[in-house]
């Protein structure tokens, strides 16, 4: 089963881990230098097989070959069991071939069960292929959430041109950070100004994976729209639509209580008040896939331009719509569309 997750946050009295516990730096993850076969990781999307091209060249060992597929992407996972609030590093050496362009996104995806049923929380990391025609090596810090039991590696390869990408892995990795302090207050100015008693609420928003007509009937369905992807997708949590109709803006709908970050974990908006002004740090650039939406233009709506409410796919009609890749106009829309298109949600988690 797929499984993404946002970048979320919970619990109080944040800053400082000092002196704790941590994991072994030993590898946990099972069949990392995939000698004969790539069991157990398993393929959600498009194909895995192995391969005997290695990483060093050894004659007795391969790699995972992962394709993508017809989604433009494949997802390889593993679930380990791990212990809870540890430092941990999830990596892999990496070959591509030129002229392939895509990305890979490293994500851990914690549950409170030793299978990897119950889903907690994710995290990740991703950049754009960057390295041709040789090994390049590839990590992810993470941090184990308090009631974590197991953690899903999830490796994600993606096409940012539409076609399939072969993408070879090996040595892939789990090993906790073991050492000391991460780092440290031994309050010599006599405060603890520094210091917060609730950790900031975070927000998440994506750009859905496929495309709508504009006829979807409302603000609640498009709210039910988002739900559907973000619940198929791993999330937990309520998600509404970015969108407003005749009678209601967007602003009365959705509330912000903290920072609102993208797919990727960058910072959209640091509060309420950057986000609804509507210039992004970054654009919500990925779907709830982890990779690139089909459609970058979404329906945002206003208070005149809403396709009849949401009811309509005439022609003749017209809709407020968004370029989520263009931090002034991704939010509020710099243009309108003829309702008979059919494009992408903002959705965001509340």
């Amino acid at each position: 089963m797929t499984r993404r997750l946002p970048f979320l946050a919970c619990g109080v009295f944040f800053f400082v881990v000092f002196g704790i516990p941590m994991a072994s730096a030993q590898n946990l993850l099972m069949n990392q230098e995939l000698d004969t076969d790539i069991s157990p990781w398993m393929a959600a999307l498009g194909t895995a097989d192995w391969s005997s091209f290695d990483y060093l060249g050894a004659g007795d060992s391969g790699s995972i070959l992962v394709i993508t597929g017809s989604e433009g992407a494949s997802i390889i996972s593993e679930c380990v069991s791990i212990l809870p609030e540890e430092n941990y590093e999830v990596s892999g050496q990496f070959y591509v071939a030129s002229p392939q362009t895509g990305g890979i996104l490293l994500q851990a995806m914690w549950h409170d069960d030793q299978t990897c049923t119950n889903f907690i929380v994710g995290t990740g990391s991703t950049n754009t292929i960057f390295s041709f025609d040789d090994w390049f090596h590839k990590s992810a810090p993470v941090i184990s959430p308090r009631d974590a039991l197991s953690v899903e590696i999830v490796i994600r390869v993606f096409s940012t041109t539409g076609s399939p990408i072969s993408v070879y892995g090996d040595h892939l990795a789990l090993e906790g950070k073991p050492g000391g302090q991460i780092f440290a207050d031994d309050f010599e100015s006599g405060n603890m100004l520094r210091w917060s008693s609730v950790v900031p609420a975070r927000h998440t928003v994506f750009v859905s994976s496929s495309v709508i007509g504009a006829d979807f009937g409302g603000l609640a369905a498009a709210d039910s729209f988002c739900q559907t992807l973000a619940s198929a997708a791993g999330f937990g949590g309520l998600w509404k639509a970015l969108i407003s109709n005749s009678s209601t803006s967007v602003q009365d709908r959705i509330e912000i209580s903290g920072s609102v970050f993208n797919m990727t974990g960058a910072p959209i908006a640091t509060d309420a008040g950057s986000f609804w002004a509507g210039t992004a740090i970054n654009t919500p650039d990925m779907s709830e896939l982890g990779i690139p939406p089909a459609d970058t233009v979404a329906w945002v709506g206003d208070d005149t331009e809403h396709c009849q409410d949401w009811t309509t796919i005439s022609a003749s009609e017209y809709g407020r719509q968004a370029l989520t890749t263009d931090p002034n106009f991704w939010l509020y829309g710099g243009s309108t569309g003829p309702c008979h298109l059919q494009r992408s949600l903002l959705c965001i988690s509340q």
